[in-house]
């Protein structure tokens, strides 16, 4: 059982159940696709002034910004989801350079997708790849459309999230559908367990894939990865 943990300034004590409502049945949800258990006892999402949000091991704070539309549209909650699966993929599994953070950021991003199909249907899930979509396009206008895996310096963090987050996710969609569903999600778990505590790069990712699929997937990540 973990412990749920709600912490603000900048809003009644009152308050932080109905904005974190969906948080458990996230939690579990991620637990399940991630094939391995929520890695702390307690898990404290602290509500801040501002529009900032950013995970850590253990908690998160989310800015007052991203948790209002939520009272008006429970379908809003993407940053509640966003920043709770990062305590899969981000934190107990890392990416070993900034070269490989769509390993962190891409993944995650497709996380929210799939967790607003569960729970919302696939017009949830095709609006937020649609919003993929539209943030890689932003790259390839500005000639930046750079390989999921590149070293190299990005000149502006809406380029890099253009590429690490937005082409991170269209590419775990392509995956999924090249896979299947069952396929993808089991190869996702050998991934997690098989990385949980340690840094990762993108072979890692398609040596898991490759071994729960039994397939040779060097041509669809050298499209989209190298």
């Amino acid at each position: 059982m973990v412990e749920l943990a709600y912490l603000s300034d900048a809003a009644p004590a009152a308050a932080l159940p109905a904005l974190f409502r969906p948080t458990g049945e996230m939690l579990r949800w991620f637990e399940a696709k991630a094939g391995v258990s929520f890695p702390h006892a307690r898990y404290a999402q602290v509500l801040t002034t501002g529009n900032a949000a950013q995970e850590l091991a253990s908690h998160a704070l989310i800015g007052r910004a991203f948790l209002d539309p939520i009272l008006k549209s429970p379908e809003e909650d993407w940053v509640i989801a966003h920043e709770l699966a990062h305590q899969w993929w981000g934190n107990l599994v890392t990416c070993e350079s900034w070269s490989e953070f769509w390993l962190n950021e891409g993944v995650t991003t497709f996380m929210v997708a799939a967790r607003k199909e569960h729970r919302w249907g696939r017009a949830a899930y095709d609006r937020e790849m649609e919003i993929a979509r539209r943030g890689r396009e932003r790259a390839a206008e500005a000639g930046f459309d750079k390989p999921l895996s590149w070293p190299g310096d990005y000149p502006s963090l809406g380029l890099r999230r253009a590429v690490q987050y937005s082409k991170g996710a269209l590419f775990m969609d392509a995956l999924r559908r090249e896979l299947g569903d069952a396929v993808f999600w089991a190869g996702l778990k050998r991934f997690t367990r098989t990385h949980a505590g340690a840094t990762v790069n993108s072979s890692d990712f398609q040596r898991a894939f490759e071994a729960e699929s039994g397939r040779n997937l060097q041509p669809l990540f050298d499209q989209w990865v190298f």
